[in-house]
């Protein structure tokens, strides 16, 4: 089995991760720079503010997708939905381009079908590599939460993904809700809540479900 070997603390809330060119990247947030684990010993591991024509490269949220890792931009707070890329060990890097609205900050990173989406507080956004934006479904454009989009899994040929509402399936351009408090579980009185975590393992999908009170958590099996 697995044993903790030694721990190591960061200075912001991890809020992206991504092994690239052979070395695990951590995104911090909008004021800090992405960190590169440049060791790791018995002694601890060895981080290293990731910099572009020596000047620090900040980000959040981030994956690889084909032959580019993509990640949040974050430039600052206002700026939490710009994104950009790098197809070599940080030699180089793109401009930011923005996805979605101004101040509506992103939550993750996923793919649907090959292309590139990210997930925002009002829902999921699809995007090119030239920057052009298309919204992908409606249905929290006016449900707002920072657990929108916040996780994707793939399985059975479809993306998932979680929301403050439902479990969501994305087909192409839209969305169609299939969890615990949608319409196809209207009058199912065995467990209230919302998703708050999915992951595909094998030929699984694992969805992690929180109670309205915060209390109690449950995993489900599809």
């Amino acid at each position: 089995g697995w044993t903790v070997e030694r721990t190591h603390n960061v200075s912001a809330v991890i809020r992206g991760m991504a092994e690239w060119f052979g070395k695990l990247r951590l995104g911090l947030g909008p004021t800090k720079a992405i960190q590169t684990i440049t060791g790791v010993t018995t002694s601890g591991a060895t981080l290293a503010d990731t910099q572009v024509s020596g000047a620090d490269t900040n980000g959040s949220e981030m994956r690889v997708i084909n032959d580019r890792l993509w990640w949040v931009r974050a430039n600052d707070s206002t700026d939490d939905n710009k994104l950009r890329f790098t197809q070599d060990d940080f030699t180089s890097q793109s401009t930011g381009f923005r996805v979605g609205d101004k101040g509506v900050p992103s939550t993750a990173i996923g793919v649907v079908n090959g292309t590139p989406v990210l997930g925002t507080q009002t829902g999921p956004m699809g995007y090119t590599d030239d920057g052009s934006t298309f919204p992908i479904g409606s249905a929290l454009k006016d449900a707002k939460s920072p657990n929108n989009g916040r996780q994707f899994a793939d399985a059975f040929g479809v993306t998932y993904m979680i929301s403050n509402l439902t479990l969501y399936a994305i087909f192409g351009t839209t969305m169609q809700p299939v969890g615990i408090g949608g319409p196809g579980y209207h009058g199912f009185d065995g467990f209230d809540g919302i998703p708050v975590a999915i992951r595909a393992w094998r030929e699984t999908l694992l969805v992690a479900y929180e109670d309205s009170a915060g209390t109690t958590w449950r995993i489900f099996e599809a």
